[in-house]
Formats: C-alpha cells, sequence, structure tokens
C-alpha cells in the first residue's frame, strides 16, 4: 500500500500519482501555473542579468562601488587624507577625478578615504589631498598620477575582472581566516 503525501499547497493528504507533482489533484493546475509563472521569473531575471554584463555604464558603477568599498576599508582607522579629520563616514576621493583623468578612476594611488566636506564641498580640497598623498604613497607615484597617461578604455569584461578583483579582496579583509591560509 502506498503510503500517503501531504499536499503543499492545501495540506491535504492525498496518493501521489507522480514523484514529479507534490500536490493533490485538486491543486495540480494551480502548482502548474506557479511553477510556470516562476519559470518565466528566472528566464526575465537572467535576461536582465545578461543584459547588465553587456551594459558597460551598469559595470562601471558596479566596480566603482566595489573599488571604493575596499579603499574605504583599506584606510580605516585613518584620517581624512585632505583635512585630517577622523569624525566622519569616509568617501573614497580621487586625486585625479575621474572626468579628467578616467585612466585612473580604479588606480589605488588615486583613491584614498576623505571625508564628505573635503570630497563634496571643498572639490576635494586637493592642495591638501596632495601633501598627505606624497606622505602615504610617494612623491614618484603622485608625480604618475599628475603625469599624463594614455586612456584606454575598459570593455566590459575588463570590468568585471575589475569587480572579481575587488569583491575577493575585500572578502579577505572582511574574512582574513576564510581567505587562504586558513586558521585550523
Amino acid at each position: 500500500m502506498q503510503k500517503l503525501k501531504t499536499c503543499r499547497l492545501c495540506k491535504s493528504k492525498f496518493r501521489q500519482f507522480s514523484s514529479m507533482v507534490p500536490v493533490c489533484l485538486d491543486c495540480a493546475p494551480a502548482y502548474a501555473l506557479e511553477k510556470a509563472k516562476k519559470k518565466r521569473k528566472a528566464k526575465q531575471v537572467e535576461k536582465k542579468r545578461a543584459t547588465k554584463l553587456n551594459d558597460r555604464a551598469y559595470l562601471v558603477k558596479r566596480a566603482q562601488f566595489y573599488c571604493n568599498k575596499w579603499v574605504r576599508l583599506r584606510d580605516e582607522g585613518k584620517s581624512c587624507v585632505s583635512c585630517g579629520t577622523t569624525d566622519a563616514k569616509f568617501h573614497a576621493g580621487h586625486y585625479r577625478p575621474t572626468s579628467s583623468s578616467p585612466e585612473h578612476r580604479f588606480n589605488e594611488y588615486n583613491l584614498a578615504a576623505q571625508c564628505p566636506q573635503c570630497n563634496l564641498f571643498k572639490s576635494g580640497n586637493l592642495t591638501e589631498y596632495r601633501k598627505e598623498l606624497i606622505n602615504r604613497i610617494g612623491l614618484q607615484h603622485v608625480e604618475h598620477l599628475e603625469s599624463k597617461t594614455p586612456t584606454q578604455k575598459l570593455d566590459c569584461a575588463d570590468l568585471l575582472e575589475i569587480i572579481e578583483y575587488y569583491k575577493g579582496k575585500i572578502k579577505a579583509k572582511e574574512n582574513p581566516l576564510d581567505h587562504k591560509g586558513k586558521a585550523g
């Protein structure tokens, strides 16, 4: 004698006629509609994801998000690169703006923790930023940032690599024991 099953939808007991259908005969049409709806939604999500993976503007924003998050983690405990305040929720401020130097957008030497006041209202407070940046990374690196370097446009594959690179660095910083060389 076959064991009675409990219907996933109405919770009544029934004899399962197929292992592929975990509901009673009364609920089977509703179950089929729900399953088809989930399948359509999954296809839409996949289509949207595939579109976004080929959307350069979207990928630039995502890469900048992870790069900025990394810079804030890296500079945790340091003061604002421009004014020295330690009393703020920091941004990741660019020394060379991305509008005039897109080639330095993801250059870690070009980014440092900066208070919102300096970053937003003092246009980066660049004179003071430069002085502290020289202390932090050295004059040679600052002069390299200031020199004109050829601009190369990053494609979607490059941006996906940048996103994965910073995700890895963030994960390693946030969970040092979970990343290469586990304790134990």
